[in-house]
């Protein structure tokens, strides 16, 4: 997610015209994160009026151990979708890296550790990637002990597939689930308010809809802008992607 990587990309593509031309001001890779931002700050004052300030919603995020290729810098991106929550006012706890930071040292084990989070939370995100779609399944991987926690709680669980695409990251038993697909900044940006305004409850709130509304209009503006730089026709769609 680094902004440097996502500059690399958009320059390498703007390379291959003729002339490198300067992008506009709405092409910064900084832009994307400032207004996913922007918006999950005023989805997070929403849940504080709905929910009261002292309250908190809680959410349980399971995902596995990177395995996979595609993989490099899983960690960084989940700690990452960490953040956006946590700034959006929501009580988040990791499936792997909470356990191993804090509940290890009281000799709890992954299964015990996972059935008192699952249950305790309000809400549980499955974090899609090439790694969770075959530990899904898997006898005794923490991915299938959180899904037995998950079914035996009662909870549904929102997929937000932060590696790959839909059926590289998700199980044959999930796919007909709507999930988020958020591999890239662009996509981050214009769906990671939409998981935010669910986990905290709020999507039929007036305000969080006008707020997610505004946001989908300036994502929109992002990716027209994008179309109407001055790169050949041949590029667009490269730098779209890298963007």
């Amino acid at each position: 997610l680094s902004a440097s990587t996502v500059s690399f990309a958009i320059i390498s593509m703007a390379c291959s015209v003729s002339t490198l031309l300067p992008l506009p001001p709405l092409l910064n890779p900084n832009n994307d994160r400032i207004l996913l931002n922007e918006t999950v700050g005023k989805l997070a004052q929403v849940g504080r009026d709905v929910h009261g300030k002292g309250k908190k919603r809680s959410v349980f995020v399971s995902h596995p151990w990177p395995a996979h290729p595609m993989e490099e810098n899983l960690i960084e991106l989940i700690v990452s979708f960490y953040d956006v929550l946590q700034l959006g006012g929501l009580d988040v706890r990791s499936a792997i890296l909470s356990w191993v930071q804090e509940d290890m040292d009281k000799q709890l084990s992954y299964a015990d550790f996972a059935a008192k989070q699952i249950k305790d939370a309000d809400a549980v995100v499955y974090v899609g990637c090439p790694s969770f779609k075959t530990e899904y399944d898997r006898d005794g991987s923490c991915t299938a002990l959180d899904k037995q926690a998950i079914a035996a709680a009662g909870k549904d669980p929102l997929p937000v597939v932060l590696v790959g695409g839909f059926g590289d990251s998700l199980p044959p038993s999930l796919t007909h689930v709507l999930a988020s697909v958020c591999s890239s900044p662009s996509s981050q940006c214009e769906l990671l308010p939409n998981v935010v305004a669910t986990l905290l409850g709020i999507t039929d709130n007036p305000k969080a809809q006008e707020f997610l509304a505004a946001h989908d209009t300036k994502t929109k503006t992002l990716i027209t802008s994008l179309e109407d730089a001055t790169l050949s026709k041949d590029d667009i769609a490269s730098v779209k992607a890298s963007f």
